[in-house]
């Protein structure tokens, strides 16, 4: 009889079929855990450039009503008398609205005792400033009408 056969070993050595498979799936498993939390962290700093560049706009809304003693509707732009402000990158334009003691929209000059700015990062979520009511809104709204009301 002959003594047991001892299997032999491939001498180049390797990972059999199912170990690949198993940190393949491992691997995915991770990418899963990972990815929407990622993304998740680039919509919270588009958020965070939005906030950031509201607050920054009222600075320069501010600076341009002790320059000239009215606020301005023309922020950010090319405009001989605007309100000069650069936004970032992933920051729609601001947009500016007049308003009053109780923080809703005036139409012309008339009547304005302070301003109201929105501005939509690029996760889509709308951001609203209005200096009567205290600076930066709490939460976000569906549009810059929202964030400002009539």
């Amino acid at each position: 009889m002959h003594p047991p056969r001892r299997p032999t070993r491939n001498p180049e050595g390797g990972f059999s079929l199912i170990e690949l498979l198993v940190v393949i799936i491992i691997i995915g498993i991770l990418a899963a855990i990972a990815i929407p939390v990622y993304l998740h962290q680039i919509s919270t700093s588009y958020d965070a450039q939005a906030k950031s560049d509201l607050h920054h706009g009222a600075i320069a809304e501010e600076d341009y009503m002790v320059s000239t003693g009215e606020f301005s509707t023309d922020i950010g732009t090319t405009a001989k008398y605007a309100v000069q402000y650069e936004k970032s990158d992933h920051v729609s334009a601001i947009k500016a609205y007049l308003t009053d003691d109780n923080g809703e929209r005036v139409s012309g000059k008339t009547g304005s005792t302070g301003f109201c700015l929105t501005a939509q990062s690029d996760s889509g979520s709308w951001f609203a400033y209005e200096s009567t009511l205290g600076g930066l809104q709490a939460g976000t709204f569906t549009s810059a009408a929202k964030g400002c009301p009539k």
